[in-house]
């Protein structure tokens, strides 16, 4: 359907004969996937309309071209790993498929089945961690790019995943979802947060080692948050917790996309009354930089 009526459309049609024809009037098709996948399904187990307008454009032999949302590779190649196909499953959820230990080794194979390249800002976190500067990492991934880093700079660290603890040498970072390491240690497998009911009782169990841990850090320490979006309900509810039994004044920090926020303002504000203050950035290559000053600045 054409936002700004650039395509007519026959009032006497459905929505769907409108925007598979559309397709023949076009010189290029240009297909832009999210995780949210085109306009839904009109059928029991059918196809979308944005999946039938994309077999028109190969019947014909249309020029393709096709953005995908990371989320939506990573998807595709941990499905293709289980032997399912993507286009057959409109409706998947995780919570469907049985959990158990070969299910982590499909997620670890998507993690870690493509070459992981050099991150910069992984690099600058772990300066700031060589710099005795941080007590710790809390981290919601499941890999251990973070780790590699430490161990190539030679950092004595130690993941921890709730039914482990660090030695009072070792720098803990803190896997509160999970832990899925490239190498197969088992032993972390089966205290990974997968499904959207696991999620659940983390959130209501108050006494769950990872809201401990994550309460401790923003009560004792000042937390920067970077890479987040702060959406999340649960650590929402962590900060206010923590604010509660605090000082009361914002003592925590967030990087946040400026461009991602209609109202800048008005998301300050709000963030403030959590706790945190905002510090902004227009492109994500420049948070290393801004990392790094802040990092020479702590004492």
């Amino acid at each position: 359907m054409s936002k700004e009526g650039t395509i007519p459309l026959d009032s006497r049609l459905s929505n769907l004969v409108n925007c598979v024809n559309a397709v023949e009037d076009c010189q290029v098709f240009l297909g832009i996937i999210r995780p949210l996948l085109g306009t839904g399904i009109l059928e029991p187990d059918g196809r979308s309309i944005t999946a039938q307008e994309f077999d028109r454009a190969i019947k014909i032999g249309m020029p393709r071209f096709v953005l995908a949302d990371y989320r939506v590779e990573f998807a595709h190649k941990f499905l293709k790993l289980m032997g399912q196909d993507l286009t057959a499953i409109p409706n998947y959820k995780e919570r469907e498929v049985k959990r158990d230990v070969s299910f982590v080794d499909l997620i670890r194979k998507a993690l870690y089945g493509v070459e992981i390249r050099e991150s910069k800002l992984v690099n600058a976190i772990v300066d700031c961690v060589d710099s005795k500067k941080l007590r710790s990492i809390i981290t919601y991934n499941y890999d251990d790019i973070l780790e590699r880093e430490l161990k190539k700079r030679k950092v004595s660290f130690f993941s921890v995943d709730g039914r482990n603890r660090p030695t009072a040498y070792q720098f803990p970072v803190f896997h509160v979802h999970g832990f899925i390491p490239s190498e197969e240690d088992k032993s972390y497998d089966m205290n990974v947060v997968l499904s959207e009911d696991e999620y659940h009782a983390l959130y209501n169990n108050a006494f769950h080692w990872s809201n401990i841990e994550q309460v401790h850090a923003m009560v004792q320490t000042t937390c920067f948050f970077i890479g987040l979006s702060m959406k999340d309900p649960n650590l929402r509810r962590l900060l206010d917790i923590a604010q509660q039994r605090g000082s009361g004044n914002p003592s925590h920090y967030a990087f946040l996309r400026r461009g991602e926020y209609k109202q800048p303002q008005k998301a300050e504000r709000i963030f403030y009354e959590m706790g945190v203050n905002v510090i902004w950035y227009e492109r994500h290559n420049q948070l290393p930089m801004l990392i790094r000053a802040i990092t020479e600045n702590i004492k």
